[in-house]
């Protein structure tokens, strides 16, 4: 079984982000997106709840509400921990030392490549009880762990198809068992940023976690 990451995002929760001021400019002029990088916006879109700035052709995505701001990697290949996402994010919040940060989430999305995903997850996780009802076509799974007092992990998985094109004609189609990862981790009061920048450092220790889980308790 093929087992694929094809979205890695990384978001910010707390206070004071404004989807009125966060934008592509500002970010070009803050350097939150490196100059050398040549990143060139494609797509932009806001209210007054939530912005959202497209780079790349869509390759990447940032999205700004009013609790939150989140850093997508929507065609990611390598592993997270090689993401440009995870320097953006650092040049973020050097720049706006002054938000007040309540939690990072690190959220993987990832597919286990099979013909018949639906059925993989009745087999192995629901009671033949439960099976024995010939109207029970699909099911999905959550699994939530506690690392640690201040870490959570939390995996749902649910049979599907994902497909998504961006503006250069190219598209990634996988179909199998689609797990969604979230990690969150609790930001205390106290060098907000330091602790941030050890939640990225982590996410190469997540992912492998996550890797664990799926080839131990999924496949």
């Amino acid at each position: 079984m093929a087992y694929n990451i094809t979205l890695f995002s990384i978001s910010l929760v707390g206070s004071g982000f404004s989807p009125n001021i966060f934008n592509g400019n500002v970010f070009a002029e803050n350097e939150v997106i490196p100059s050398e990088w040549n990143w060139k916006v494609t797509n932009t879109g806001s209210t007054p709840l939530v912005s959202q700035i497209e780079y790349n052709l869509g390759y990447f995505t940032i999205r700004t509400e009013r609790n939150r701001i989140s850093f997508f990697d929507n065609a990611i290949k390598d592993k997270p921990d090689k993401s440009k996402i995870i320097e953006v994010v650092k040049r973020f919040v050097e720049k706006y030392k002054h938000l007040n940060f309540l939690a990072v989430g690190v959220n993987f999305e990832s597919v286990l490549e099979m013909d018949d995903g639906d059925k993989h997850i009745l087999d192995k996780f629901v009671s033949k009880a439960i099976k024995s009802d010939e109207r029970l076509k699909a099911a999905s799974v959550n699994l939530a762990y506690l690392i640690d007092e201040n870490t959570a992990l939390r995996n749902v998985l649910e049979g599907g198809i994902i497909e998504r094109e961006f503006a250069d004609g190219t598209s990634n189609k996988h179909a199998g068992i689609i797990i969604k990862t979230n990690v969150h981790r609790i930001i205390s009061n106290d060098k907000q940023i330091e602790q941030i920048k050890i939640s990225l450092k982590n996410i190469k220790s997540d992912w492998n976690t996550l890797n664990d889980i799926v080839k131990t308790y999924i496949k």
